[in-house]
């Protein structure tokens, strides 16, 4: 809806939202919480004085905090004992309602935890390694390092993304950046997944080497990956040059008063 230029596509997907805004008070899962809010903001985004929609990002949203409030502490800031799938999305959705709901304490806890999150996937080769689905990680426990997917590159990106609009920071950047070189070869097994000369993503990365499956889904990740670090390359070469010449105005007003 909040991208779709044809009336006809954002009129389809508003009756599919709609459809399924009534299922939501019933979800008890973070991430589903964190998807629908996701996708709530976006609906917001084109019809802001919708209150009812706007109650249930309020609902979700405050579950979501109180979760993560209950849970997190100083060595492992998350809500719940162990890290998963999707877990950029968690964070995305703290920094996205405490952004745009103006609540501080809910922005802080999703910048808080997309730092951890960036930190205990990160190599100390300076590589991205995302949890691995053959174990995951148990608060306590060991990481798993294999099998790595392509979707949690993406979900941290996002997340980055959203973290950057809103602090302005060139860290998350950087932090970006990094998730995509996975795909391009800067990983555990120094190999890339994207192959330019089909277009196309491999599934994962395994322990014997990446998924030579090119499926849609992955390759489609990959895709969003490049498009969301451009926009936020693009975001941050005009926050540096505004800033730039915010200094030149101020230097110049100081040579005239002299």
């Amino acid at each position: 809806m909040a991208l779709a230029e044809s009336a006809d596509i954002r009129d389809a997907a508003r009756a599919v939202f709609e459809k399924a805004l009534p299922a939501l008070s019933g979800f008890t899962f973070p991430r589903t919480w964190s998807f629908a809010l996701g996708g709530i903001h976006a609906y917001l985004s084109r019809y802001s004085g919708d209150s009812e929609v706007r109650r249930i990002r309020e609902t979700l949203a405050d579950k979501l905090f109180e979760k993560f409030k209950q849970n997190a502490t100083d060595e492992w800031p998350w809500l719940e004992d162990r890290l998963t799938y999707a877990n950029g999305k968690i964070s995305q959705a703290l920094i996205l309602c405490g952004r745009h709901m103006d609540r501080a304490e809910m922005l802080q806890a999703g910048l808080r935890s997309l730092e951890w999150l960036m930190t205990v996937q990160t190599d100390p080769k300076g590589h991205f390694v995302p949890v691995g689905n053959n174990g995951w990680y148990p608060k306590g426990g060991t990481k798993a390092r294999f099998d790595q997917q392509p979707i949690e590159a993406l979900d941290m990106i996002e997340a980055c993304r959203e973290a950057y609009e809103a602090t302005n920071d060139s860290k998350w950047v950087s932090h970006a950046q990094r998730c995509l070189e996975w795909f391009l070869g800067r990983n555990d097994l120094n190999a890339p997944l994207y192959n330019h000369k089909t277009g196309g993503c491999c599934d994962g990365l395994n322990a014997d080497g990446p998924n030579r499956n090119q499926g849609a889904e992955s390759t489609l990740v990959c895709f969003l990956s490049m498009l969301h670090l451009n926009r936020m390359r693009s975001s941050q070469i005009a926050v540096e040059a505004a800033t730039e010449e915010t200094v030149i105005s101020q230097k110049e007003q100081s040579v005239h008063v002299q």
